[in-house]
């Protein structure tokens, strides 16, 4: 199951710590790796059993999630989150800030909230980003994030490690690339779906 917290930069015991396939833009820090966790009320689901009922092994996300995951800082501006995004062909980035994952921002996040809304180029990524951070962890099953995926009706999510580690992004074409799983019709259905 996804997970989610809000704005997790406000209490000390939910800093998201450097994992080891992030890497931040050009005007980041330029360390390289992300954690984030959650708050201890959030909702969580334990881990799928890796296996099916015949014996053969279940995908879990770290099978199939993407792992080179970039970063932009909460103080960069839309038009360097724009131009990470074109580069690295993806619709979101992780926003961290001191070590900490503290939100998202999508293209449609910036359509939206910016250019909708006639704001510059050189506005701070932390005033269109997204603060409800919805995550999955990477040893669930890809089945059980795919049907939590299509009941939020995202795309993508942040993958943490048990130790609340960034590791990898899950989304909408690496369910779509999986042989078998029993959610991936529900999932690329109710995503295609107009909101």
């Amino acid at each position: 199951m996804s997970h989610a917290t809000n704005n997790p930069s406000s209490n000390k015991k939910d800093a998201a710590r450097m994992g080891p396939n992030a890497s931040r833009g050009a005007g980041g820090a330029g360390s390289r790796g992300m954690g984030q966790s959650a708050n201890d009320d959030t909702r969580r689901a334990g881990p799928g059993t890796g296996s099916t009922a015949g014996g053969a092994r279940t995908q879990k996300v770290c099978d199939v999630m993407t792992r080179d995951v970039r970063i932009v800082a909460p103080d960069q501006t839309l038009r360097e989150a724009a131009t990470m995004m074109a580069d690295a062909d993806v619709g979101s980035l992780p926003v961290g800030e001191n070590d900490r994952l503290i939100g998202m921002i999508t293209d449609r996040d910036i359509v939206l909230r910016a250019v909708a809304d006639g704001r510059h180029p050189d506005t701070a990524v932390r005033d269109v980003m997204t603060d409800r951070i919805q995550y999955c962890r990477d040893d669930e099953t890809v089945d059980e994030v795919a049907r939590h995926m299509a009941e939020l009706g995202v795309r993508r999510l942040p993958v943490i490690d048990r130790d609340k580690r960034l590791v990898g992004i899950v989304a909408l074409s690496n369910i779509a690339q999986c042989p078998d799983t029993a959610a991936k019709e529900e999932f690329l259905g109710s995503v295609a779906a107009p909101h």
